[in-house]
C-alpha cells in the first residue's frame, strides 16, 4: 500500500459538448431510469460558459424524462405582456456568500477512482472537477480512516505514544490490532492536548506536499458515540465538553500554529437535530465562540427539526456561516439504485432549503462508490452520483451528479445569494428557487419543477434591468439553470457581511482562486478522522487519498 498524489491540471479548454450516453435501467416498480454511461472512450461533457449579449440567457435543463444538462439560449423580451408567472430576481438584495459545492474523497471513492484505466478515470475526475465538467469547488477528505475505509486505521496506531513519535500520512499498511490506548481514552480532557498536537500533525505533514487547509471542524457528530458499542469510527462529546475542547485546547492550538493559524474553526458538525442544543453552550463561552467561523451540519435528520433554524443560527452567530457538510441518499437502505431521479430530487430540493434558508455551502457524501456502494469496512453502503463499474472498466452518472452540478457549475466560490420572489397572487408551489449573483456579476438562477406530469412556463425578471422578459419553460419533473448578466457590474447591497466575507474582500482576485481545504474531524474508539475541503481553482484539481 502506498499514496498517489493525483494532480489533474485540467487546461484544456472544452471542444464542445458530447450528449450523455444513456444507459437504461428498471427499478423495483418497473419504471425506466436513466444514468449516463462514460468509459475510456466516451464520456459526456459540457461546453464551455462563454459571456453572452446583455439580452441573452443561457438555460440548462436535466430532466426525468433524460436531458442532462441540455443548454439553450433564450433572449430578453421587452414590451409589457406578462401572460405567464412573473418571477424577479433583486441583485442589491443579497445575503450570505457562497462557499460552494463539492463531494467528499473517502477512501473508497479513490480505490473505485484507482480500479479504472486511466483514460476512464481521468474522464471522472473532468466530469466531477474540470470545465467541462460540474467545477466542484469544494472537497471534504477525511484524515484518518472512516466508514468508507476497508479497515479502521489513524496516523499513529502505537500504544502510549503521547510525543506523537510514530505519526506519518504515509503509513497506513497497518495490522488489524486495533487502536492503542491513547485513542481508546480520548475522551478524558488529560489526552486533549495530545489529541489538539495530532491535529496540528496533520495540517504540519500536509503542508509540506502544498497542501493548505481553509477550514477544520472540531468534531464531527459528536453526539452520535456516547455508547462504548457505537459501530464505527467516532468521538463524544457533550456540549459541555465541547466547549472546553474549543476554548482551551483546539482553538488556542490552531491559533499559534504556522500551518494552521489562518483555518477557519467550524465549531459544530451535526445534523440539525442537535444543533440548538450544543450551539447554545457554546455561545455562552465567549471565548469558544470567538474561535469560531461557522457551523457544519449533516442532512440526516432535517425531516424533524425545521429549517427556518439554520436563519435563526446565522443570526444568533453574528453573520457566521452554515454550511452543510455531509449528505447521502440510501443511508437507510444501504443501497445504490442506478439512474434514480428521486434521489436527484432528493439532493436539489436539500440544496434548495439550505440556502434559501442561510446555507453558505453543500457537500456531497462519497464522490463514487461501487456498484454495492462501497466499499465500507463496517456494511454502511450508500449511494453516490456516481457508480463505478470496475468489472466493465467504466462508470455511470447519476441523476444527483446534474443535480450538485447544476449548483455547482455555476455558483462561484463568493457567489452572493440574491432574492428571487414570484408576484403577488402569482407563487406556484410546484417550482422551487433559488439566486445568486457572481463576484464577476452574472446572475445564475436555479429553478426546480417538481409536477411529475406537467411543464410550467414562467417569465424571468432581473430587477437590475430597466426592461425585459426571459421566458422560461420547465418540463415535468426537471432541474433548471439561467445564467446572464455576463458584462453586469456586481451590485452592491446592505446585506450584512460575515466574518469571513470580509476577510475575502480585502484579498485580490488571484488569492480568491487559490486551492482552499476544509478540515473536520471524527475521531473515536478505532481511530481519529479529519475530513479536509478544499476549494479548487477552476483548472486544477488536486485529489491525494490512501491508495491500497
Amino acid at each position: 500500500m502506498g499514496w498517489l498524489l493525483y494532480l489533474l491540471i485540467l487546461l484544456q479548454i472544452a471542444r464542445g459538448a458530447k450528449e450523455c450516453l444513456q444507459h437504461f435501467h428498471t427499478d423495483r416498480y418497473g419504471t425506466k431510469q436513466i444514468t449516463c454511461l462514460c468509459n475510456e472512450d466516451y464520456c459526456d461533457s459540457l461546453d464551455t460558459v462563454a459571456p453572452l449579449p446583455d439580452d441573452q440567457a443561457y438555460i440548462y435543463i436535466t430532466s426525468k424524462a433524460g436531458k442532462r444538462m441540455n443548454r439553450t439560449i433564450a433572449k430578453f423580451r421587452t414590451g409589457n405582456e406578462r401572460s405567464t408567472p412573473i418571477l424577479t430576481v433583486y441583485p442589491t438584495e443579497l445575503k450570505q456568500q457562497m462557499k460552494g459545492f463539492g463531494g467528499t474523497f473517502t477512501d473508497g471513492a479513490m480505490l473505485n477512482i484507482d480500479n479504472l484505466p486511466s483514460k476512464a478515470r481521468k474522464n471522472l475526475l473532468e466530469s466531477l472537477f474540470g470545465p467541462s465538467g460540474m467545477q466542484y469547488s469544494l472537497g471534504r477528505v477525511p484524515i484518518g480512516s472512516n466508514d468508507f475505509s476497508t479497515r479502521p486505521y489513524t496516523y499513529d496506531d502505537w500504544d502510549d505514544d503521547v510525543q506523537l513519535l510514530n505519526f506519518t500520512l504515509m503509513d497506513e499498511d497497518i495490522s488489524h490490532r486495533g487502536a492503542g490506548a491513547l485513542l481508546h481514552e480520548l475522551n478524558r480532557t488529560d489526552y486533549w492536548k495530545i489529541y489538539a498536537n495530532y491535529m496540528l500533525r496533520y495540517f504540519e505533514e500536509y503542508s509540506k506536499h502544498g497542501i493548505n487547509f481553509t477550514m477544520v471542524s472540531s468534531q464531527n457528530e459528536p453526539n452520535l458515540s456516547k455508547s462504548p458499542n457505537f459501530p464505527w469510527q467516532a468521538m463524544f462529546f457533550t456540549p459541555n465538553m465541547l466547549v472546553e475542547w474549543v476554548q482551551k485546547y483546539l482553538g488556542p492550538a490552531l491559533r499559534t500554529n504556522n500551518a494552521t493559524k489562518n483555518l477557519e474553526l467550524l465549531s459544530l458538525e451535526m445534523s440539525r437535530e442537535q444543533l440548538e442544543e450544543y450551539s447554545k453552550a457554546l455561545l455562552a463561552d465567549d471565548r469558544a465562540k470567538n474561535f469560531s467561523s461557522g457551523i457544519g451540519l449533516h442532512w440526516y435528520a432535517d425531516d424533524k427539526i425545521d429549517a427556518s433554524i439554520l436563519r435563526k443560527t446565522v443570526t444568533e452567530w453574528g453573520g457566521r456561516y452554515v454550511i452543510y457538510t455531509e449528505s447521502a441518499n440510501g443511508w437507510l437502505t444501504n443501497d445504490v439504485i442506478l439512474g434514480s431521479w428521486d434521489r436527484a430530487e432528493n439532493y436539489v430540493k436539500s440544496i434548495m432549503e439550505v440556502v434559501n434558508n442561510g446555507g453558505a455551502g453543500w457537500i456531497d457524501y462519497n464522490l463514487c462508490v461501487d456498484m454495492n456502494g462501497g466499499p465500507s469496512w463496517i456494511g454502511n453502503n450508500m449511494d453516490a452520483a456516481i457508480v463505478v463499474d470496475k468489472q466493465n472498466r467504466s462508470f455511470l452518472k447519476q441523476p444527483m451528479l446534474y443535480a450538485v452540478g447544476h449548483f455547482s457549475k455555476f455558483v462561484r466560490p463568493g457567489a452572493d445569494y440574491m432574492a428571487s420572489r414570484f408576484s403577488p397572487n402569482q407563487d406556484l408551489p410546484q417550482i422551487h428557487h433559488a439566486a445568486f449573483v457572481n463576484k464577476d456579476g452574472s446572475r445564475v438562477l436555479v429553478l426546480y419543477n417538481s409536477d411529475s406530469e406537467q411543464e410550467c412556463n414562467i417569465s424571468v425578471i432581473d430587477d437590475s434591468r430597466s426592461s425585459g422578459l426571459l421566458p422560461v419553460t420547465l418540463p415535468p419533473s426537471s432541474i433548471a439553470t439561467v445564467l446572464w448578466g455576463f458584462n453586469t457590474r456586481p451590485a452592491v447591497s446592505e446585506a450584512q457581511m460575515s466574518p469571513a466575507k470580509e476577510d475575502i474582500e480585502d484579498q485580490d482576485a488571484a488569492t480568491l482562486e487559490r486551492e482552499e481545504i476544509v478540515a473536520t474531524t471524527t475521531v473515536g474508539n478505532l481511530s481519529p478522522i479529519l475530513s479536509s475541503y478544499f476549494q479548487f481553482p477552476i483548472i486544477l484539481s488536486i485529489i491525494i487519498r490512501v491508495l491500497i
